[in-house]
Formats: C-alpha cells, structure tokens, sequence
C-alpha cells in the first residue's frame, strides 16, 4: 500500500501551525513545506481560528499554553468552525493529564516538546490517512 503524501491526488493539504514561540514555529513551517504541506502560521490560538475560519485547513498542529487563549480552547472552537480538520497539539508541559484531556476533547494526537520534525510528518501522515 502507497504512503498518502500531502500532494496525493493533485490535492495539497493545508496545515495550521500554531506557536507562539517564533522560532519553534518557522522551523516546524519549513520542514513541513519541505515535504509539500502548504503551511499557514500563526502565533496565538485567536490568529488561527482567523485563518481556520479564512482557509479551509485540513490539519492543525497546535500548542497547548500559549498567552491569552489556549490550545484547548482553539479545539473547541475549529470543532465549530472546521469539524473535519485534525488536530494535534504539542506542549513543552506535557503530563498524562493533558494528553488524555487533549484526546477527549477532540484532538487526534498528542506531541510533548521539543517536537521531533520526522515524528511530527508521521503524525500528520497519520491522520491524513484517517481524514481520507
């Protein structure tokens, strides 16, 4: 069986980063556009509920804590606004509370910082195939 990559049928997937740790966030941005993702940054959880709400996104790479809103309220709200994006959040707090938190409030995977780049494109693979 063939590997689904982000171009699969002439389809690009789109993909919402968001960090606001500016250089975290560029580096993940590059590697995944690297791989063929096309890539949308944002630096809080309210910028990128503008682009979800602007783009439709396939799949959501999110941090957990972030400055005014966090990562679990940006999943409720692309629950709202883009139900069938996946999301997978990422946090350099991670805990088995917040990772179970995270997956019952909806998030397809969990990712505990520093974020391994070739882990990460797994990830997204991954859910790629189950959005598909």
């Amino acid at each position: 069986m063939a590997s689904l990559s982000p171009t699969t049928e002439h389809v690009v997937t789109r993909v919402l980063l968001v960090d606001d740790q500016v250089m975290l966030r560029d580096a993940l941005r590059l590697h995944l556009e690297d791989e063929g993702y096309r890539v949308f940054a944002a630096s809080s959880a309210t910028e990128a509920l503008a682009i979800a709400q602007a783009e439709p996104v396939d799949l959501v790479v999110t941090d957990l804590v972030m400055p005014e809103r966090d990562g679990m309220w940006l999943l409720r709200e692309l629950g709202r606004v883009r139900p069938s994006a996946k999301v997978i959040m990422m946090t350099g707090f991670g805990s088995a509370d917040s990772a179970v938190a995270a997956l019952h409030a909806g998030a397809f995977d969990y990712l505990e910082k520093p974020v391994d780049s070739d882990r990460l494109k797994a990830k997204l693979r991954k859910a790629l195939r189950v959005k598909r």
